[in-house]
């Protein structure tokens, strides 16, 4: 078997992943999908794939880089096992990921976003939470884990074929990682909002996953948002009290001046309904 089927193959199991992940999320709140037709399932079940595998290819990029370098050292096993294995962890930190996505739009009705990104001091409530009340899901998701990791084995101990062409192939094989992670053949790759352009939330949030909109989110939050800490209350008890025309003249907001009044482009719509300030 050779590198690339290796990697197909791997890249086939982790979309299934994501698949299994979709239909348990359709099958979990069916009266919250009881408004898409036949059509409109089948439309997000194929559209939802090219969501999966954005994700996916990002999160397997440089495991698949080094995996299928095209040198001939690359073929040693030491270092097939390293980038697999290292595959195998990811994908089960997503589908970890996706089956909290799951029980979480039970809540909220719609995907995890960057709520993930501030748990700070409750991974230890999440922990205790995952031993009590989700016990069930906990060994569940350990069986699979465990079922997956037999699968996987069993496709990266395969004897290891040559293959020609590897600069060739290495090349096709990028421009596929490039084009599955960007999601479409337009200048800007996908992002939440084009799983929107349906017009139905039930149908979009079927398209999308948590792995996804989690990961997206927190692109927009580190490009948009500036957190500021303050050393001691009093200092932010000062910067509250003091005027913003003294800010202006202090300096202190010299350059954001003409920005105080946001322009509507920076106004973006959320998928909750909620307009967001970039």
């Amino acid at each position: 078997m050779t590198r690339w089927l290796k990697s197909l193959l791997f890249t086939g199991v982790g979309l299934s992943v994501f698949s299994l992940a979709r239909a348990a999320l359709y099958l979990t709140y069916r009266d919250t999908f009881s408004t898409i037709s036949g059509a409109e399932l089948a439309f997000s079940i194929i559209d939802g794939i090219r969501f999966d595998l954005s994700i996916l290819l990002t999160a397997f990029l440089v495991m698949l880089f080094f995996f299928n370098l095209p040198l001939r050292f690359a073929n040693a096993r030491i270092w097939q096992r390293i980038w697999g294995w290292g595959m195998y962890v990811i994908l089960i930190l997503l589908t970890l990921l996706l089956a909290g996505d799951v029980i979480y739009f039970g809540d909220v009705k719609r995907h995890m976003t960057s709520e993930l990104l501030v748990i700070g001091n409750d991974a230890g409530f999440l922990f205790e939470m995952a031993l009590g009340s989700y016990k069930a899901h906990l060994a569940l998701f350990l069986l699979f884990a465990a079922s997956l990791f037999l699968l996987w084995r069993f496709i990266l101990e395969r004897d290891l074929r040559e293959s020609r062409l590897m600069p060739v192939k290495f090349l096709v094989f990028a421009g596929f990682m490039v084009l599955g992670i960007r999601g479409t053949f337009s200048d800007k790759p996908i992002n939440i909002i084009d799983a929107f352009e349906s017009g139905s939330t039930a149908q979009s949030n079927l398209v999308l996953n948590g792995a996804f909109t989690l990961y997206h989110h927190a692109r927009a939050a580190k490009n948009t948002v500036n957190h500021h800490f303050y050393t001691s209350f009093e200092e932010a008890q000062r910067i509250a009290k003091t005027s913003l025309k003294e800010k202006v003249e202090g300096g202190r907001m010299k350059d954001e001046k003409s920005s105080l009044i946001p322009h509507p482009s920076s106004l973006i719509p959320h998928p909750s309904g909620i307009t967001m300030l970039c």
